[in-house]
């Protein structure tokens, strides 16, 4: 059976959204396929994807920058040609983001002793932060199986019958 893509759009918009349901329920509601149902919502996102302006070479995120620079590394001719028409770019645009990498890679190098210095510096800390962590968590086992064994016992600054009193 045909439907109009008016009655599709409808249907689609039940399938999203905050209250959407779900393509199971609309089948069985309207007697219209699951995977039927399916399809026309994946068209209708296909379509909205597809319609959605790119983001311009300025504000890609720098993953997919290197990304692209590291697939154009290589290529020349009618291959670069092909990959910057796909990614939308100029060769002016892929020159910029390989002077990026470049300047990244050398930050990184450059830091690099600096940071494996401090990671150091705070790994040891850290042990020596779990061993306190260890000894008290110790400690606190101890006095609990203390106080099961004694009875309670009275902690620091509490009246206890073994001290002398100087009122007697």
């Amino acid at each position: 059976m045909r439907y109009s893509e008016k009655f599709k759009a409808q249907v689609v918009r039940r399938m999203v959204g905050p209250h959407a349901s779900s393509a199971v329920a609309l089948s069985r509601e309207l007697q219209i396929g699951q995977p039927t149902l399916s399809r026309w919502l994946r068209a209708s996102l296909a379509s909205v994807k597809k319609s959605e302006p790119s983001v311009p070479p300025s504000k890609r995120p720098l993953r997919d920058k290197m990304r692209v620079v590291l697939e154009a590394d290589g290529l020349d001719g009618e291959d670069l040609g092909g990959l910057l028409r796909r990614e939308g770019l100029t060769t002016a645009d892929l020159d910029v983001w390989r002077k990026l990498g470049d300047a990244v890679d050398v930050e990184v190098q450059s830091g690099n002793g600096s940071n494996r210095k401090r990671i150091r510096e705070l790994e040891r800390d850290l042990r020596r932060k779990d061993k306190a962590l260890a000894e008290t968590a110790a400690m606190l086992v101890l006095e609990k199986k203390l106080k099961q064994l004694w009875g309670t016992v009275p902690s620091e600054g509490e009246d206890d019958d073994t001290t002398p009193r100087s009122d007697e």
